[in-house]
């Protein structure tokens, strides 16, 4: 049934090769049993002819590369059709069997051989692994039965001792043939590689025609046996054949298949125990089987099995040091890669943090030790000029020099980009841990050669020093080395050692990051507005928007320091389009409540110009808020554009045919060149408030700003004052043509409230510097009771394609190491800022900063 039920689901060609088989089957039986020799060899020539055919179908029909086999296999049948088809013609015209030899026997033989090589290149088309194992298992079974047939069709019938005729030699070869036929059939039987129902037809072919040369031999010789088997299993080894090579599935018999997953050993066990048993088991029931006695045959052939199983053990035996060799260099192998940075060969993160666990653990020895954390200063410029191969052939340099540069027991690490870490062993000094630091920097400011080219860069050291038993973590030592090392990058080329006032000002600023991820993330941002009035009409026109940063214990901090923060963490676009969205949903709320539409600036961070996904967040915000693009200024500094030209020219063109206006803000502090203004698609630029507060002071600040307000009217660009404190000031800018202005003349930064109380009905300020309007709490409502579907961190990740649908937090700022915050931004050393960890520090106008 289970035959019948795999019948029924095959392919119908499957289907046709089964029901073909079947009834060649049927006729072989009965031509067998009730026909003449001359019908019988008249069938087997017929299904001889008919395997060569197939063969040789399969042959045209399998691509050039593939079919060695199968054209040896081809080649073989096509010989024993061509041999069949002459012994029947001897039937038919000669009317008996032909002579002992004849003209069919050197076909028949080179069949014998043409098939033998087919079937030893498909084992070992299939794979060579295992195939020599395979191959020794083969040879065993074939020792023991090639041996015991040999006797028995040869020697136990005589066939030899009326010498050598040549009907007597003509045995002899067939016998031989017989043996690598059968030892053939055992090596793919055993050999791994593809199972399935061609390779059992094809199995099935060969022991038929095994089978069939056994039964003619017998029934000539002294054993009396019936011929009529011989005349069966002829058409049956030939139709076997034909089935094989019709299969669909035969020509995928050859692909090469990895042997560890296809050697069947429990087979090879079954066959090499057979070899052993047959023959002492034939040589002692060969009376009850009617057969000689092997006599020492079998103990011949027992030894010989022997030796040949003794050959396969040590074989394995050889195979299985190999694969233990294999299998320690793959764990050495691991091992270092665990432990090694791959590019430098230096030792990585992982193991720095397993090593310096063991120093605090005193495993590693008692005492203080030291450990170094090294930045490269300009490694992004070579990457950036010469491409990062020229990147990665620098840092194996560094490597190099590192490793020269440290002591016998020092271990040179590469945490990554290009951040390396020495650590020193216990018993070293404070003094000896920086002058090692002085060499580090002294070595790696030497130029490097790379590619042709001389290249110079700097590097910067935080040095820390510990002791055993310390309770902190691994964790903790890099952090505060990191600490130093950040220190020393605001000078660049120098080491400073860590102490323990750097790490309450490294809390600190990871203080005012969590504060400030936690009024993003709750759309509680507070944004403030300073006036921009035109000069000429006296009526404000616009609002920039500033952020507003307040502590949850009252301290105000000023914008430099938590803009720094976004800058240096990369979060600045985050921020950027947390102002941008509170502006717009402000911008919202005044036009419904201001005698005139109010136009709105945003501040730009530096950092993020040139974002890819700068137009696509904006272009989201304003539909969002519904807001005309064109009342919307976008503010970038100078530097900030100069810095990639060509990439900040085209994301402001995407912004200009948006429709949003683009102005230059602190205009005169970088390059104020005319070549650049010229060439980007700019509105309008802001003068920084330190030239319009020295018209009166000093006279050649009074020319330069003169020039740059000239310049911009020549170049069709508005130009706004920053910055006005007095009268005086302002006549005097209006005077040279200055079209609008902000300061605290106007208005201090201040609330949406305050702004709306500070509008007349014409749409002027009710009382400029007199009042001064201060600025009122902005209302503690969060963004989304004005904008309630805008999720500021989630648009942000989706856009630039960082987050996820689960994450509703600023991944940015969640994203980035908290090691890395812990690094002051160099803005914090402007004389003009409040020192966040001095509130005492007198305050100054901070307008423009956001």
């Amino acid at each position: 049934m289970k035959i019948l039920h795999r019948i029924m689901a095959a392919s119908p060609r499957e289907q046709i090769i089964f029901v073909g088989l079947f009834l060649g089957v049927i006729i072989s039986a009965l031509s067998a049993e009730f026909a003449g020799q001359t019908t019988s060899d008249g069938i087997i020539a017929a299904c001889a002819l008919t395997a060569g055919g197939t063969w040789a179908w399969r042959v045209r029909n399998t691509a050039a590369a593939t079919r060695r086999p199968w054209v040896l296999f081809g080649a073989g049948y096509v010989c024993w059709g061509i041999a069949e088809m002459i012994w029947f013609g001897y039937d038919v015209f000669a009317g008996g069997s032909p002579p002992q030899p004849s003209v069919a026997d050197p076909v028949y033989v080179l069949g014998y051989v043409l098939i033998t090589t087919g079937v030893i290149r498909l084992v070992l088309s299939r794979g060579t692994s295992g195939a020599r194992t395979s191959a020794l298992d083969a040879l065993a079974l074939t020792i023991a039965m090639g041996t015991i047939l040999v006797q028995l069709e040869l020697v136990a019938p005589g066939t030899l001792s009326g010498g050598w005729s040549a009907a007597n030699a003509l045995a002899v070869i067939y016998a031989v043939l017989d043996v690598p036929l059968l030892g053939g059939i055992a090596w793919l039987l055993i050999s791994p590689g593809r199972r399935g129902t061609p390779l059992v037809l094809i199995v099935g072919a060969f022991g038929a025609m095994y089978a069939a040369d056994v039964a003619y031999a017998l029934g000539v010789g002294y054993y009396a046996a019936d011929v009529a088997m011989s005349n069966f299993a002829y058409p049956m080894a030939y139709l076997l054949a034909a089935a094989a090579a019709l299969h669909p599935a035969t020509t995928r018999l050859d692909e090469p298949t990895p042997g560890e997953l296809n050697e069947d050993h429990a087979t090879r066990l079954v066959f090499l125990a057979l070899a052993l048993a047959l023959p002492a088991f034939l040589d002692l029931f060969a009376p009850v089987l009617g057969l000689p006695p092997l006599g020492s045959v079998a103990a011949i052939v027992t030894i010989l099995v022997s030796v040949v199983i003794v050959m396969r053990m040590a074989r394995l035996l050889r195979e299985n040091n190999r694969a233990q060799s294999r299998a320690r260099a793959a764990r050495q192998s691991l091992q270092q890669q665990a432990t090694r940075d791959h590019l430098t060969g230096l030792y990585n993160r992982g193991w720095a943090t397993e090593h310096l666990q063991s120093l605090l653990d005193g495993k590693a020895g008692e005492g203080q030790f030291a450990v170094l954390y090294i930045d490269l200063d300009g490694f992004k410029l070579v990457n950036d000029d010469l491409g990062h191969d020229a990147g990665d052939d620098l840092l194996r340099l560094v490597a190099d020099r590192l490793g020269r540069s440290v002591r016998s027991g020092d271990r040179v690490v590469r945490l990554g980009g290009d951040e390396f870490v020495i650590v020193c062993p216990p018993q070293i000094s404070s003094s000896d841990a920086e002058r090692l630091a002085a060499r580090v920097v002294t070595l790696l400011s030497e130029r490097f050669q790379l590619g042709g080219y001389e290249v110079n860069v700097t590097a910067s050291v935080g040095v820390l020093t510990a002791s055993a038993h310390t309770e902190v973590g691994p964790a903790d030592l890099l952090r505060d080395a990191d600490v130093a090392l950040y220190r020393a990058k605001e000078v660049r080329s120098t080491w400073r050692v860590f102490n323990a006032g750097m790490r309450a000002k490294s809390e600190n600023r990871l203080e005012i990051l969590g504060h400030l991820r936690s009024v993003i993330r709750s759309g509680r941002l507070r944004v403030v507005y300073q006036p921009i009035v035109n000069l000429t009409t006296g009526r404000v026109e616009g609002l920039e928007a500033l952020a507003r940063l307040t502590m949850p214990d009252g301290r105000e901090i000023p914008p430099p320091v938590f803009v720094g923060i976004a800058e240096s963490t990369g979060a600045a676009l985050t921020l950027d389009a947390a102002v941008l969205t509170r502006a717009l949903a402000d911008l919202r709320w005044l036009d419904e409540r201001c005698p005139a539409p109010l136009c709105i600036a945003v501040n730009l961070s530096a950092s993020e110009v040139t974002h890819p996904g700068l137009v696509r967040i904006i272009r989201r915000l304003l539909d969002e808020a519904g807001i005309d693009p064109a009342r919307l200024t976008l503010e970038v500094t100078e530097t900030a554009v100069v810095k990639d030209l060509e990439a900040a020219r085209a994301q402001l063109q995407e912004l200009r045919e948006l429709g949003v206006r683009i102005d230059i803000d602190d205009f005169g502090t970088g390059y104020s060149s005319m070549a650049y203004l010229h060439s980007l698609p700019i509105s309008g630029i802001k003068i920084d408030r330190s030239f319009v507060q020295g018209v009166f002071m000093d006279a050649n600040q009074a020319l330069i700003t003169e020039g740059m307000i000239r310049m911009g009217n020549a170049l069709g660009l508005r130009v706004i004052g920053e910055g006005i404190e007095e009268a005086a000031q302002w006549e005097r800018m209006r005077e040279l043509g200055c079209d609008a202005a902000q300061g605290y003349f106007f208005g201090r930064p201040m609330a949406r409230e305050s702004v709306v109380a500070s509008l007349t009905p014409e749409g002027g300020l009710a009382s400029a510097k007199r009042s001064g309007f201060a600025s009122v709490e902005a209302p503690d409502d969060p963004i989304d009771a004005v904008m309630p579907s805008v999720d500021i961190p989630l648009v942000v990740a989706q856009i630039t394609e960082r987050g996820d649908h689960a994450s509703r937090l600023d991944h940015e700022l969640e994203e980035m190491p908290l090691d890395r915050l812990i690094g002051p931004p160099a803005v914090l050393h402007d004389p003009l800022v409040t020192d966040v960890d001095n509130p005492a520090t007198p305050p100054h106008d901070l307008d423009g900063m956001g």
